[in-house]
C-alpha cells in the first residue's frame, strides 16, 4: 500500500491542476504518515475515540518503565493512576486492552498499538472528535491534539438509518 499512495500521490502532484500539500488519516492507518513524511507532506491523523484513550496509548511506554504494565500490556495489578494532573484517575483493570478476556486477542491488540505509535510519531496534529471541555486534561497532556468535536451523527444531513445496524 505505501508504494502504491506515493504512486498516486505523485500521479496527482503532476498533474498540474491540484497539488496534495497534506493528508488527514485514521490512526490505524499509519503507514500512510511515512510516505507523507518522505514526501514532505503535512500530515494528521484523525482519532474519534476519547481523548484519554489516546492519552493512556500515548503512555505505553511511560506505563512499561513505571512498572504499570508489562511487555503484554497487562496490567501488573490492580491500581488507580493519573496520566497527567488535570486527567481524571484511571483503574488499570478498566484499560481498554485489559477488558478483553482473550490473552491471545490482548497480545495482538496491544502490539498493534505499540507498532501504530511508533508510526504515528510523525505527525503534525491528532485532530480529535471529542470537545476540549470535556477532557480538558487530556488535551493538555498531548498539545499537538486539535479538537473538532463532539461530530455527532446527528450533524449530519440527510438518512441516518445507515448509521445504526438493523
Amino acid at each position: 500500500m505505501p508504494g502504491k499512495l506515493q504512486q498516486l500521490i505523485n500521479r496527482i502532484n503532476m498533474s498540474g491542476e491540484e497539488r496534495i500539500t497534506g493528508i488527514i488519516t485514521d490512526w490505524t492507518m499509519g503507514w500512510s504518515l511515512e510516505v507523507a513524511e518522505k514526501m514532505n507532506i503535512r500530515r494528521a491523523i484523525f482519532w474519534p475515540a476519547s481523548a484519554a484513550l489516546l492519552c493512556s496509548m500515548l503512555s505505553i511506554s511511560k506505563l512499561l518503565n513505571d512498572g504499570i504494565i508489562d511487555n503484554d500490556g497487562t496490567p501488573l495489578k490492580n491500581q488507580t493512576i493519573q496520566l497527567a494532573p488535570k486527567m481524571p484517575v484511571m483503574d488499570t483493570a478498566n484499560f481498554a486492552r485489559a477488558c478483553l478476556r482473550d490473552f491471545t486477542t490482548q497480545k495482538i491488540i496491544f502490539d498493534v498499538m505499540v507498532k501504530t505509535i511508533e508510526t504515528v510519531k510523525v505527525e503534525d496534529w491528532i485532530v480529535s472528535n471529542p470537545a476540549n471541555d470535556l477532557e480538558p486534561g487530556a488535551f493538555s497532556f498531548a498539545p499537538n491534539m486539535l479538537p473538532i468535536g463532539p461530530r455527532l451523527a446527528s450533524n449530519r444531513l440527510g438518512d441516518q438509518q445507515g448509521y445504526f445496524w438493523k
